[in-house]
């Protein structure tokens, strides 16, 4: 066989694994007792958790006495993409996202949310596919992205020691 065929029969594959990927997602968009996907597009499926408090001036004080100001976003065309899904296919409500920048502060915002039973959700580089790190209603959208310091790399054994916020295409 051609390495010119052998090329196509790669690309062949790896087509049909894509389609078969995107099958699977759309599939799972699909699925109305899907989490997300049911908030967002108002079935009545899943409902806020009552127990959970909707945040108030106090909470958004304490919020920035702890991360600072410029931590805390609150700007909707800041939150705007903070809110969906890296494949848009999720979109959540929350009114507020924190950035702190020590795990000092993560640990103090952590206690707080529940101490007072604020729902919470983490987000990293916001890169998921399942929608794991999107709000589904007004919870608190904790985002590492400002903890991103490199503590310690060790060239003998490739050990390196960074913050949980890092981004592995700037690490490498």
């Amino acid at each position: 066989i051609s390495s010119s065929r052998r090329f196509g029969m790669r690309a062949l594959r790896r087509l049909k694994f894509r389609n078969r990927r995107h099958q699977a997602l759309t599939a799972l968009a699909r699925r109305t007792d899907n989490r997300a996907f049911s908030a967002t597009t108002g079935t009545e499926k899943i409902q806020r958790i009552a127990e959970f408090k909707e945040l108030c001036a106090e909470d958004l004080t304490f919020f920035q006495e702890v991360v600072g100001q410029s931590n805390v976003i609150t700007d909707t065309s800041e939150l705007e993409t903070m809110n969906k899904d890296w494949m848009h296919h999720y979109e959540g409500q929350s009114k507020i996202a924190l950035c702190p920048e020590t795990t000092e502060q993560l640990s103090e915002v952590m206690r707080y949310c529940n101490l007072h039973k604020i729902a919470m959700v983490p987000q990293g580089g916001n890169t998921g596919l399942v929608g794991g790190s999107t709000p589904v209603f007004d919870e608190v959208i904790v985002s590492t992205k400002k903890m991103n310091k490199i503590h310690d790399f060790d060239d003998l054994m490739g050990i390196l020691i960074c913050d949980a916020g890092c981004v592995l295409q700037t690490l490498d």
